[in-house]
């Protein structure tokens, strides 16, 4: 890593995210900082400033509220425009839980519906085995009886390994790139 991504790791103050992360720049955007700087008189800390700039410009972050020096920048020009951005912020984070609730609300729903479907045909299967084997059809009786348990707990053990996979599956939160604020 050079100097350059590192510097700014260092003196991050603790606001900052802990997975905070800064890119490296690699030897050919090295080569090319070096020809954009060519001619233009500016000292080691300037350039340094600089730098840390356009490679922020480079960076992205994860969050819908900016980091706080881009939120005091856009501060600087609209004087509402932070209370602003975090009022969107709060919108969004409360438009995203309305419709997490609601999700989990349907899938509640659907596996009720489905619960009292799969309770209903069987208690017509059992009910079907029930009056064969009281009519004198003990083998046939007997036979849907079992069909009937075997779909039951085979459903039952479908639906459980498929539950335990997608607990499995869920995907991690995506990770932050985000780079320090050079001048905090």
């Amino acid at each position: 890593m050079s100097d350059r991504a590192s510097a700014p790791e260092a003196e991050a103050d603790n606001s900052e995210p802990a997975d905070a992360e800064v890119a490296a720049v690699d030897p050919d955007e090295d080569a090319l900082i070096d020809q954009v700087f060519e001619g233009i008189p500016l000292d080691e800390d300037n350039r340094e400033t600089v730098i840390q700039r356009l490679e922020l410009l480079k960076g992205q972050f994860s969050s819908p509220v900016p980091p706080p020096f881009i939120m005091r920048e856009h501060g600087e020009v609209l004087p509402s425009a932070p209370e602003r951005i975090l009022a969107m912020a709060e919108r969004q984070a409360a438009h995203r839980q309305s419709l997490e609730q609601r999700v989990t609300k349907g899938a509640d729903i659907r596996a009720y519906v489905g619960q009292g479907c799969a309770l209903l045909v069987a208690l017509t299967f059992g009910y079907f085995s029930y009056d064969l084997i009281r009519g004198g059809a003990e083998v046939a009786g007997a036979f849907l009886g079992t069909v009937d348990l075997v779909g039951l707990v085979s459903v039952f053990l479908v639906g459980r390994r498929r539950q335990s996979r997608e607990a499995q599956r869920k995907p991690e939160a995506p990770s932050r790139v985000h780079q320090d604020d050079p001048e905090d």
